[in-house]
C-alpha cells in the first residue's frame, strides 16, 4: 500500500505542491538512507520513475521541487543499491531535459544569469 500512496502523493495532477514536496522528501528518506536495501528501492520504483520525468524536472516545476528531485536522483545514481538501473530506464528523457535546461540557462540575460 505504501508505494501506491507515494505515487498518489507525487502525482502532479492531483497533489498540491506542498504535498508533492513532503512526499518527495519522504521518498528520498526511504530510498537513499543508509539502511535502505536494494529491495526497498525496487518496491518504490514507480515513485522514483515518476520523479525522473517532466513533472519534477521540467521548466514549469517550482525550483525547490526540481532541486529536491535532482538531489534524489543523484543520490540514487551514486548509491550502490540498484537505484541507477531504475534511473537508466529514463536516460533518454533525462538527457533531453538536461539539454532543454542548459539551453534555457544560456538564454538568460543580465542579472538573471
Amino acid at each position: 500500500q505504501a508505494p501506491e500512496l507515494l505515487v498518489a502523493g507525487l502525482d502532479p495532477a492531483s497533489a498540491s505542491l506542498s504535498l508533492r514536496s513532503k512526499t518527495l522528501f519522504f521518498l528520498r528518506a526511504l530510498v537513499t538512507s543508509d539502511l535502505a536495501k536494494s529491495s526497498q528501492i525496487q518496491t518504490f520504483q514507480n515513485a522514483v520513475l515518476l520523479v525522473a520525468d517532466d513533472s519534477y524536472l521540467g521548466e514549469a516545476v517550482a525550483p525547490e521541487l526540481r532541486e529536491m528531485a535532482i538531489a534524489q536522483l543523484e543520490n540514487l545514481l551514486v548509491d550502490r543499491k540498484g537505484g541507477a538501473s531504475i534511473i537508466l530506464q529514463r536516460k533518454d528523457k533525462l538527457a533531453a531535459l538536461g539539454v532543454q535546461r542548459i539551453a534555457s540557462l544560456r538564454a538568460l540575460k543580465g542579472e538573471d544569469r
